[in-house]
């Protein structure tokens, strides 16, 4: 078995060719979207890009309608989608969280000051 340097060594390139095969070292091979061992190798993955969106806000509203007494309303707002297609395109990215189902979230805590 060799040692993990030399092995690591190996996979550190990258080389695109004309036939859109990218050569990641001499024993691992990307091909039609799945990578491919090629000495004395039997396994194959999928291409490990993907793509996670995600949009988070929260609004905050203090009102004090007493001194030391408040009320705070609190809305929260969230979306998150992903995708197995790795590449950055910022208006599809866009389009396709804002497509996605949101979650909303409200909350509101009251505080009433009692002076003794």
């Amino acid at each position: 078995m060799r040692d993990l340097p030399a092995l690591l060594t190996e996979l550190s390139a990258v080389f695109p060719t004309a036939e859109g095969l990218f050569v990641v070292g001499p024993t691992l091979q990307l091909q039609d979207g799945t990578f491919h061992a090629v000495n004395n190798g039997s396994f194959t993955f999928d291409r490990p890009d993907f793509s996670f969106r995600q949009l988070r806000s929260t609004l905050v509203v203090r009102w004090e309608y007493r001194p030391g007494s408040t009320v705070f309303a609190v809305w929260s707002h969230g979306r998150t989608s992903d995708s197995d297609d790795g590449r950055f395109r910022l208006g599809s990215d866009l389009r396709e969280l804002g497509n996605t189902e949101g979650e909303n979230l409200v909350m509101v805590k009251a505080n009433y000051w009692i002076g003794l």
